[in-house]
């Protein structure tokens, strides 16, 4: 028996098995929905100390979809190489383009080997538009509403609010020192105003706004922002401008999709007025 039992932790160690990630979405508008997951491939460690599996050969698998009467139509499935870092993806449905972050092919999930690029479903076009260096540990993009732009937030590390960063990209990338960063904390967030033009940056100090069009990016406190920090751009949300959100059952092998009412009105970006302090948490 005592031989048996080595054997079948043998086998069961030495054996990949395909998993994933659960299902994950990003409204492009009301009619249009993408979603994504990570899948990979894991097995026992040796060492049952690790308290994990061992996982290799990630890959991300992407579905657009049309919203038909609450019916999903799918209309293109395709593949990254990679695995896409959760809640920072986003997609556009009226250019059909993807803006996320990934990690380098052969690398584990979420490690701090991190880049920002772009798809273009139509034309199936991939454009890498930043990749971290040592010292940089890249936390959250967010697309302007224009889809023109990127900001995007580093750190020195993934445990270190020292070295905190705003970038802007639009072609080209300029930065500006924050006060810090904590991507888990209710005192830090990011939104885009509907023009394009302003960044909202709610920092433990206060609430700060960044002109992005000029040539040298700096804060500036702000009178008016955002009622809420969430969502944080027009389109990309796992919530519609109608309020509707994507049902999944992951417990069945092929999972299946509903879509259900959450909300009786929902604003992507909320019009800005005077700090009141509202929590906005049932969003997230």
């Amino acid at each position: 028996m005592k031989y048996l039992w080595i054997l079948f932790l043998f086998v069961s160690c030495m054996t990949w098995r395909k998993s994933n990630l659960g299902w994950e979405s990003s409204w492009g508008d009301n009619s249009s929905i993408l979603l994504y997951r990570v899948e990979f491939e894991e097995r026992k460690s040796w060492n049952p100390l690790e308290g994990t599996t061992l996982k290799r050969n990630f890959i991300t698998t992407l579905e657009e979809y049309k919203v038909v009467n609450d019916k999903l139509q799918k209309q293109i499935e395709f593949q990254f190489p990679f695995w896409t870092l959760s809640n920072n993806l986003f997609y556009n449905s009226e250019k059909r383009i993807i803006f996320f972050i990934h990690g380098k092919q052969g690398t584990g999930y979420g490690t701090e080997s991190r880049s920002i690029s772009i798809y273009k479903i139509l034309d199936k076009n991939f454009q890498n538009i930043w990749t971290s260096k040592e010292g940089e540990y890249l936390w959250k993009i967010v697309p302007s509403p224009d889809t023109e732009k990127i900001a995007f937030i580093t750190t020195e590390s993934a445990t270190s609010e020292a070295m905190a960063k705003f970038h802007i990209w639009d072609g080209r990338i300029r930065s500006v020192k924050i006060p810090s960063w904590l991507d888990a904390s209710s005192e830090h967030a990011i939104a885009w105003s509907r023009d394009s033009r302003l960044i909202y940056l709610a920092q433990p100090e206060g609430v700060f706004q960044i002109k992005v069009n000029d040539a040298n990016l700096s804060l500036q406190k702000a009178s008016e922002f955002p009622k809420c920090f969430v969502p944080s751009t027009s389109f990309g949300f796992r919530i519609s401008e109608e309020g509707r959100e994507i049902k999944i059952d992951q417990q069945v092998e092929d999972s299946t999709f509903l879509i259900h009412k959450k909300f009786p009105s929902f604003e992507t970006i909320p019009k800005t007025k005077q700090f009141q302090n509202q929590s906005c948490s049932f969003l997230y």
